[in-house]
């Protein structure tokens, strides 16, 4: 706190933000700061299946997006709609669940894991 309110240049310079939990995910870094300020560590220890599934619909709300895929009962709730050119979702499962929408794809990808 003391650093902030000083005019010295800052020491550690923040280059990106990230709001949830799929950009910890997706990032290769271990070190982030909450945002309260408190620096913590994230390491990467199980692997979780990576599966792709056909978008049936986007339903756009008045503040958010559902996103309904075909194999997966409940919909996800994702801030905005993907381009109209993505066809696909890759949701990381946690054991047999789905779990999290990782990304968009034009095409079917094959099935992998990821390390979360």
């Amino acid at each position: 706190m003391r650093r902030l309110q000083t005019p010295h240049k800052n020491i550690f310079p923040l280059k990106q933000q990230i709001d949830n939990f799929r950009g910890i995910v997706k990032s290769k870094d271990k070190t982030f700061i909450d945002t309260n300020g408190t620096p913590f560590i994230y390491e990467k220890t199980e692997f979780c299946r990576l599966k792709y599934y056909r978008i049936k619909s986007v339903t756009q709300r008045d503040t958010c997006s559902l996103l309904k895929l075909d194999g997966v009962k409940q919909p996800f709730v994702i801030p905005r709609p993907p381009a109209e050119d993505m066809r696909y979702a890759g949701i990381l499962h946690y054991g047999p669940m789905p779990w999290v929408l990782y990304e968009y794809s034009e095409d079917r990808r094959d099935d992998t894991r990821r390390k979360v």
